[in-house]
């Protein structure tokens, strides 16, 4: 050999390599993770939490803490955790909402074919374009060298 060695990055170099993100996807994630927050915050009745049956309001305000913490965590440390989570706060929604259109939630039928309500479809768009944002991210952490 001749003798040419090249070092192993640090791990501090690595973790930043491979959280390295663009912040206007930073910048846009967390925008829509505030927005996540809000058109909950919106749909429950602000601080009426009025939402019925009770463990829906619960799954509200779980969503809505969640997503705020995702939107300070995209960033201030946008890894894979980080992404993780601003998936779930985009997927879960999404998934309680087709649900709740369909078949319906344990007593929680009414909005079964509610599907023009303007709320919902702007949660829609916002959970849609998030959980795009997370998937590319992670797929991009990866495919990032380590």
């Amino acid at each position: 050999m001749t003798g040419v060695r090249t070092e192993s990055p640090t791990l501090p170099q690595t973790l930043a390599r491979r959280a390295n993100t663009h912040l206007g996807v930073r910048l846009a994630a967390a925008a829509l993770l505030v927005a996540v927050a809000y058109i909950h915050f919106a749909d429950q009745g602000f601080l009426a939490f009025a939402k019925d049956p009770a463990y829906l309001q619960v799954c509200y305000v779980i969503v809505e803490v969640l997503a705020l913490l995702g939107a300070v965590g995209v960033l201030a440390h946008p890894a894979r955790g980080t992404w993780l989570l601003a998936l779930g706060c985009a997927a879960g929604p999404l998934v309680a909402f087709v649900l709740t259109r369909t078949i319906g939630l344990p007593n929680a039928t009414d909005d079964i074919g509610n599907w023009g309500e303007p709320l919902a479809v702007a949660s829609l768009v916002v959970e849609g374009l998030l959980l795009l944002i997370a998937l590319a991210e992670l797929n991009r952490l990866a495919r990032t060298p380590v």
